[in-house]
């Protein structure tokens, strides 16, 4: 400032010192609410977060449940045609049987015939 002429330094010492102690408080003070804003947004996130975890939660549940169905009706399936399979080997041992059990008859029949010539 000048008064009269000269720079009075000692008022601008006393107004840098008072902008200097203000924008420390000002600072001082809007610290805390960047922090305050940041926690709000990590609360956010972190909801967000939570509620994404709780759907994926749900949908491996029904994966899961569609998963052991598909193997049940596979594995239900797979019975099925193995007892197919067991009932045509056991039809065709029993037709295998009775043609040999034919066959012994029909020799028996043809040896009986050339001993009674």
């Amino acid at each position: 400032m000048i008064i009269g002429g000269k720079r009075n330094t000692q008022s601008v010492e006393i107004y840098k010192r008072k902008w200097q102690s203000s924008n420390r408080c000002f600072g001082a003070l809007t610290a805390p609410l960047w922090v305050f804003q940041d926690l709000q947004e990590s609360e956010v996130c972190q909801e967000e977060l939570a509620l994404k975890v709780k759907q994926l939660k749900a949908e491996l549940v029904l994966f899961r449940g569609l998963m052991s169905n598909n193997h049940s009706d596979l594995d239900s399936k797979i019975q099925e045609k193995a007892m197919k399979v067991d009932m045509d080997i056991c039809r065709r041992i029993d037709i295998t049987a009775r043609l040999c059990d034919v066959a012994q008859q029909r020799n028996c029949e043809d040896m009986i015939q050339i001993f009674q010539v």
